[in-house]
């Protein structure tokens, strides 16, 4: 998945890559580009769940927005194989992500109602 966002010369990729491994087996990923106005690309972070895992799918669908006028971007990551409401009952996963690369995970978001293959 890749979604993107651009404003003043500048742009915002973010390219998922569910089926990365660094906290198990498919547990997911997603990269943060920014594009220069001179088309020069720079990835500037890597995005884990704070409580990933085996087949969790992490970035399999993505939502990019700027934040505020610093350069700032918000950046809403899935996982629908996640398992905190059941079996594969699925989350999203809100990241701040600041220009000079540093990002925070600020809240999970899972539904009150949600229960295993949601």
């Amino acid at each position: 998945s890749v979604s993107s966002y651009g404003s003043n010369g500048d742009a915002v990729a973010v390219v998922g890559a569910w089926g990365d491994d660094d906290r198990g087996d498919r547990s997911g990923s997603a990269y943060i580009f920014r594009v220069a106005s001179d088309h020069t690309v720079t990835q500037t972070a890597k995005l884990t769940a704070s409580d990933g895992t085996t087949d969790d799918f992490f970035g399999a669908s993505l939502s990019a927005s700027s934040f505020g006028s610093g350069g700032d971007v918000v950046v809403l990551v899935g996982a629908y194989g996640d398992d905190s409401r059941g079996d594969s009952s699925g989350s999203a996963y809100v990241f701040r992500v600041a220009a000079d690369g540093s990002s925070t995970q600020t809240v999970k978001l899972t539904s009150s109602d949600g229960a295993a293959s949601d």
